[in-house]
């Protein structure tokens, strides 16, 4: 290998070298914006899934029958 070819080849490898360690940085980056909205939507979803078991919880007691249930009930004519 002569002079000028090592030389061109060594800024070709270092340009490249340049254009992935900028690719390796955009991709963490979206790395770390994915981790934060993946984290947003699990606390979202505990919330959720807390407000979803109150829900159940008054839909339980609306659907308990009161002490005059059993003589309420209008006759299948009705």
């Amino acid at each position: 290998m002569s002079g000028e070819t090592a030389e061109s080849e060594n800024a070709r490898l270092s340009e490249r070298v340049d254009e992935l360690e900028i690719q390796l940085a955009h991709q963490n980056q979206l790395l770390d914006d994915l981790n934060g909205i993946v984290t947003e939507q699990a606390r979202q979803i505990d919330r959720f899934s807390l407000h979803l078991g109150h829900l159940k919880d008054r839909v339980d007691l609306l659907e308990e029958p009161g002490p005059d249930a059993e003589g309420s009930d209008k006759p299948p004519h009705y």
